[in-house]
């Protein structure tokens, strides 16, 4: 499509991941800067529809945007995405803006805060048929759904203290499953699908995954040598496969991600690193 491809070319379409030190601002009333709103204004003939905006970091323009360009591939059934507009116009920014010093994704945050409310919340029966590893079971009907990629430093943090949190009792009757998934590294998808098609040992195996480095290639391709490994390979290859289609299903594009239900099938979701006490209140923890 050689409009689209012009227009992009123009804008100088930018994919990629952006480090700032700042966070964002959603002011009550803001006005982009008139470069800006023309763009918006230019970007609905390309397929792209701005349906709402917000005040972005080191002066960007946050955009909700739903797209219906068939050029634009975005995961899962769900058509929107968050976009920023620098301040002449002139570049569309897709991708991770993380907050170093507060350590936060800013993207992350504008979605759940934009496109949560859009998307369908799973019920606890199509949780409970993921592949997943069961940490410490539930004593009280509350659960947590964690999905982590071995690769990911803020998932590994996340397994790190939430194993601390369990052997200290802080979680009450909590119980707690880990999704393993990856996002596309070889060797993660390798490891994690011969996780996943293991029976026994299983939580042994996923904390050594996230906590200990990654098997090196020689050593998996050694594993892989038995049959038996293969066809283990093959079983949690097809796990695997069940937890993506998971995610490109809620359109849930990073991780770690979770999601918490209760006895009365409520749920709430959490993007990025979250505390393990931030889950559920004391006193819920503790039923």
């Amino acid at each position: 499509m050689r409009i689209f491809a012009s227009f992009v070319s123009r804008m100088m379409l930018l994919i990629f991941t952006m480090f700032v030190l700042s966070g964002v601002a959603v002011a009550e009333k803001y006005t982009p800067p008139q470069p800006v709103l023309n763009t918006m204004k230019q970007m609905s003939k390309f397929g792209i529809k701005v349906i709402n905006y917000f005040q972005g970091p080191i002066s960007l323009t946050g955009i909700v945007a739903e797209v219906s360009n068939p050029q634009i591939k975005i995961p899962g059934a769900d058509k929107r995405i968050i976009y920023y507009i620098d301040p002449t116009g002139q570049y569309l920014i897709a991708g991770a803006i993380i907050d170093l010093k507060e350590r936060r994704n800013l993207v992350a945050e504008a979605s759940a805060t934009y496109l949560e409310h859009d998307r369908k919340l799973p019920t606890a029966s199509e949780l409970a048929t993921l592949a997943y590893v069961e940490h410490q079971p539930s004593r009280n009907g509350r659960w947590i759904y964690l999905f982590v990629d071995p690769t990911c430093p803020h998932c590994r943090r996340e397994v790190r203290e939430m194993k601390n949190a369990i052997e200290k009792g802080e979680l009450g009757g909590t119980g707690v499953r880990w999704v393993p998934i990856s996002l596309g590294n070889p060797r993660a998808t390798t490891a994690v699908s011969l996780l996943l098609g293991t029976t026994n040992g299983r939580l042994e195996q996923f904390i050594s995954l996230y906590l200990d480095a990654l098997p090196s290639a020689g050593t998996l391709t050694d594993i892989l040598k038995t049959p038996a490994k293969q066809r283990v390979l093959a079983a949690g290859s097809s796990a695997l496969e069940r937890n993506l289609n998971y995610l490109a299903k809620y359109n849930i594009s990073g991780v770690p991600y979770a999601v918490t239900v209760t006895p009365d099938d409520i749920h709430q979701t959490f993007q990025g690193y979250t505390s393990p006490q931030s889950f559920f209140g004391p006193k819920e923890r503790k039923k």
